[in-house]
């Protein structure tokens, strides 16, 4: 609890009379649980988009807390503070610093209590908390016209269930809590110094004071944000425009710093982070308005230093909100553009080997529960962070935290595609396929003549998955092409994304290619399960020929019993129970009968028979079209794969296609 919180909590308690009841805590522990639950919710918001099933499930445990507590207590009043939230006096939400605390933006803007009356139905949750994500993502002052940005925004909303408090946040005078006197001191500082630079500027040219001018000079791009110029117009501080016009009795001592006024200052802005958080910006800000100068190089160091310690101590929430307002700053909306080199050398600067790797270090160790601020982080960083993170990336165990990585990183495009691109031969199977789904995520057409190659990568599981993501993305006619190809590959897992991919794509002539393999005199040492799987896209590409043929597969003697005919005569009975072909249903009943049939193949038909009353009648192969762009598939993962004795297939009397 922080010193005004305590301070508050003693002051209620002197305030109740002597008879008053003890403090349900109870009641406290359930405001607990739901204001963590609009936290929870909160980020994963702001890390996934709508529908995502986690963000689905923390909206559920929301919505369930809250009811209850409403059904037991009623209203939830909270009193809001800098750092959490408060009920009766009693801290029940806490965070170390004020950008932590989701409901900071409604304290800042001047809102002291919030109410969330019983009856507030989940949509209204959910409004709630998307306003709290807009008022999160803006800075102080963004294009309001000096109006409450929270106040305007919870007023728009129009909530039925929602109800606040707001007072004026900045007035004048000696009142408030030691933060807001602190804040108005330090803008009373701002603007002097801002107002030393005018006049040095203006009427100190010539006088020998061009290297203090420089200093000087930089201090202009320290902004005031909305607050900021609330308090400047209640102090009407534009008087100071009444000064002489020059100021003859500056000199050298106006900037002056003594060895110890400058210790005192580093000290201070090392326990300041708001404070040091408006230097970084400063620094940003000179370097834009300066337009590149010999101090570039200085002041980049300055920001990898700062930035990269923020991130190796663990503050990746504040890292995200630097690094916003630096791109904010460079990207200079309504303003002359940045240079490239200045905006490449603070994107250097802001994505650091050490930090990337802080990064992916706590991606690695952190709970489920705590990843949101991370990935908020990973979106925020340049797109020259790519190959830092696409390279380290494989040290996180955990394959669904890769995915959401890869999903930031595809909107990089080219970059993410150089990095994935030179990664990937030298990438372990597992983590190969992750960088295959993060090309066909990119999408592009250089990324699809990537995944091409892939497929003749030396692993088959990486071959495997870059077939079934090629054909997916590839034009019809070179993804029928490139699966025809891949139905010879020398292994099975191979040969059996081959077969999903024809028999969606169904290109003209499949039937042909599929009879040609069945042919094949490698097929007989084919083992049973791909006999079944080829027998079945045969009867469903080929039509009435196909079917003659597997009722001739069917229909064989076994005297010899043979378990190579048992096998050829179960598949059969599979696919043509899977078409509904009715002529075969008579012998595959006698089949499942036959006291001397082995069991495997009475099995078989057994199941065919089940099959048969839910099968469609065979159809034609459907018509060429062009498929739509099909959902990012996850890359089939390495699997124990079945015997791999079908090597090759040389078909009867001809070439391979």
């Amino acid at each position: 609890m922080s010193g005004a919180q305590a301070a508050a909590a003693d002051l209620a308690r002197m305030r109740a009379p002597e008879d008053a009841p003890a403090i349900d805590e109870a009641m406290l522990e359930s405001a607990r649980g739901v204001l963590a639950s609009f936290d929870t919710y909160f980020k994963s918001s702001r890390t996934y988009p709508e529908g995502y099933p986690a963000r689905e499930r923390f909206l559920t445990t929301l919505d369930e807390k809250l009811r209850a507590h409403h059904e037991r207590y009623g209203d939830l009043v909270a009193e809001l503070t800098p750092k959490g939230a408060a009920v009766e006096g009693q801290p029940v939400f806490e965070t170390e610093r004020a950008e932590q605390n989701l409901w900071y933006p409604l304290y800042r803007d001047g809102i002291r209590e919030l109410t969330l009356e019983p009856g507030m139905p989940r949509d209204e949750a959910v409004e709630l908390v998307k306003a709290l994500v807009t008022l999160g993502t803006t800075a102080v002052g963004d294009g309001d016209d000096g109006e409450d940005d929270a106040v305007t925004l919870l007023w728009d909303y129009d909530f039925e269930h929602v109800s606040y408090v707001a007072i004026d946040t900045f007035v004048s005078g000696g009142g408030g809590d030691t933060e807001a006197v602190a804040r108005l001191e330090r803008i009373r500082d701002i603007v002097t110094v801002g107002m030393m630079k005018d006049f040095a500027i203006a009427n100190l040219a010539g006088s020998g004071l061009n290297r203090e001018i420089g200093i000087a000079r930089k201090l202009k791009s320290i902004a005031l944000n909305k607050a900021d110029l609330t308090f400047l117009q209640t102090e009407n501080l534009g008087a100071l425009a009444e000064l002489p016009a020059r100021v003859e009795s500056a000199g050298e001592a106006l900037f002056a710093i003594s060895p110890a006024e400058r210790d005192a200052f580093a000290a201070a802005l090392q326990g300041d982070d708001e404070l040091l958080d408006k230097f970084l910006e400063a620094a940003i800000r000179a370097l834009v308005t300066e337009g590149g100068s010999g101090d570039v190089g200085a002041l980049c160091a300055r920001i990898e230093q700062f930035f990269t310690s923020t991130v190796v101590g663990g503050q990746f929430q504040r890292a995200t909100g630097l690094r916003r307002r630096a791109q904010a700053v460079l990207e200079n909306r309504g303003g002359t553009p940045v240079r490239a080199e200045i905006v490449d050398a603070v994107d250097r600067a802001m994505s650091s080997d050490a930090a990337i790797a802080a990064i992916l270090g706590a991606l690695a160790k952190r709970g489920d529960g705590e990843l949101a601020e991370l990935y908020a982080l990973i979106e925020a960083l340049p797109a020259r962070a790519a190959p830092g993170l696409v390279r380290a990336l494989e040290q996180v165990a955990e394959r669904p935290r890769r995915r959401a990585v890869c999903d930031v990183v595809a909107k990089w495009g080219p970059r993410a595609l150089d990095a994935a691109t030179a990664v990937l031969p030298q990438s372990g199977e597992d983590y190969a396929i992750d960088i295959l789904y993060l090309i066909r995520k990119i999408g592009s057409e250089r990324a699809i003549a990537v995944l091409e190659e892939a497929t003749r990568h030396g692993a088959a599981a990486v071959r495997a998955g870059a077939v079934r993501l090629y054909v997916e993305v590839a034009p019809r006619e070179p993804a029928g092409k490139r699966a025809r190809t891949a139905l010879r590959d020398p292994d099975s897992l191979v040969r059996a994304v081959a077969v999903e991919a024809i028999l969606r794509l169904a290109p003209s002539g499949a039937g042909a290619w599929i009879e040609e393999l069945i042919h094949a005199d490698g097929f007989a040492k084919a083992d049973a399960t791909e006999k079944a799987r080829l027998f079945l896209a045969y009867a469903r590409l080929g039509g009435d020929e196909a079917a003659a043929e597997l009722m001739e597969r069917l229909g064989q003697r076994n005297l010899l019993m043979s378990a190579r005919v048992d096998e050829e005569r179960a598949a059969a009975a599979r696919a043509l129970a899977q078409i509904g072909h009715e002529p075969a249903r008579a012998v595959i009943e006698k089949l499942a009968k036959a006291k001397m049939a082995r069991s495997a193949l009475s099995e078989a038909c057994t199941e065919a028979l089940a099959v048969f009353g839910q099968a469609a009648p065979v159809e034609p192969a459907p018509a060429p079209v062009e498929p739509a762009p099909a959902p990012v598939a996850a890359p089939v993962a390495a699997a124990p794969k079945p015997p791999d004795t079908f090597v090759s297939f040389k078909p009867k009397g001809g070439k391979n296609g």
